[in-house]
């Protein structure tokens, strides 16, 4: 069976809170008209977690699952507010916390975490982030939009100036290039967009970025050789710069 998606939750084990989860809702809350205290926010939060089915969404599309995240959150967290959920401001203040948590702010990092292994995550994260951007280029003018959910003619009326055109402006031939001067033009037509696209392919812009976004997964992977991580956790996040590279959607 093909891979469809590694998750990885390094909570409690590299990073945590910044600060005490009763703490950050009732602040948020307080802003939206609820008055809940931190002490029982903190209670109810550890015991809605704990009863919350597991956060995984087996069969869903990829495109769906930060709505299936997202849903999850929601009533993990009306739980934990019980009786305060039904206070009109509840809805604000829950998208509130979900963006909060979102950010890196409300994180740290344990102290104690090995600084090889932060030098080892951070060289693995840097390669792979470059190639999943790239990657999302290619599937924004060659994906199947029933999985990417994107109209995969868009970016080439909209003009993207992304590495896979880069790597065209300098592959292609003087004639290929007047077709690519077509980019972004108002009004392109189905052709003209079908035309700019045939030369991503033929002028070798294609291939060249396909096979950059497979260098990046290697070079991320490589990362991880000799690095104080299990061989558990090294072998999910091989897997998962190999998905990185491999997507389709």
């Amino acid at each position: 069976m093909p891979l469809g998606a590694v998750t990885l939750d390094a909570a409690g084990t590299l990073f945590e809170v910044a600060e005490p989860v009763g703490v950050t809702y009732a602040r948020v809350a307080a802003r939206h008209g609820i008055g809940v205290t931190a002490t029982e926010l903190d209670r109810a939060f550890r015991a809605a977690l704990a009863g919350a089915p597991p956060l995984a969404f087996p069969g869903a599309s990829p495109v769906r699952l930060p709505d299936h995240e997202r849903a999850w959150w929601y009533a993990v967290v009306r739980r934990t507010f019980g009786g305060a959920a039904a206070s009109p401001g509840f809805d604000a203040c829950f998208a509130d916390l979900f963006d909060l948590y979102a950010e890196p702010a409300a994180w740290r990092v344990f102290a104690d975490a090995p600084g090889a292994l932060r030098g080892a995550l951070d060289r693995y994260g840097r390669p792979l982030g470059e190639a999943f951007q790239v990657r999302d280029d290619v599937l924004g003018t060659f994906g199947d939009p029933t999985l990417t959910g994107k109209d995969r003619d868009s970016d080439i009326r909209e003009g993207k100036r992304s590495v896979l055109v880069a790597k065209a402006l300098r592959l292609a031939s003087r004639r290929q290039r007047a077709v690519m001067a077509r980019l972004g033009s108002p009004g392109l037509s189905t052709d003209g967009v079908e035309e700019i696209r045939e030369v991503l392919r033929c002028c070798g812009a294609l291939a060249e970025t396909i096979a950059l976004i497979a260098a990046l997964a290697v070079e991320a992977k490589s990362a991880l050789v000799g690095a104080p991580i299990d061989r558990e956790a090294g072998a999910a996040l091989g897997a998962l710069a190999d998905l990185v590279a491999l997507r389709d959607a």
